[in-house]
């Protein structure tokens, strides 16, 4: 089986923190699978708000690839 991401490690990504804009670093991707569905989930870095790395975890469809479609999405 192969399985096709659209974000790497290393790669940057925008995601939605609790109504706020925020940029991260892909650090991990995994993919979760079972007999209901086939998730691919990322851990992404950020180093948001000047404090240190904070990973969080989010499923593909929660990410994007630049702020303007973060901001789209909403």
């Amino acid at each position: 089986m192969n399985i096709k991401t659209k974000y790497n490690i290393g790669d940057e990504v925008w995601f939605d923190s609790g109504f706020i804009p925020t940029k991260g670093i892909v650090i991990v991707v995994k993919t979760e699978n079972n007999k209901f569905s086939n998730d691919i989930i990322y851990e992404v870095e950020t180093k948001e708000w000047g404090g240190s790395a904070t990973p969080v975890r989010l499923f593909e469809r929660f990410i994007f690839p630049t702020k303007e479609e973060l901001l789209k999405s909403l």
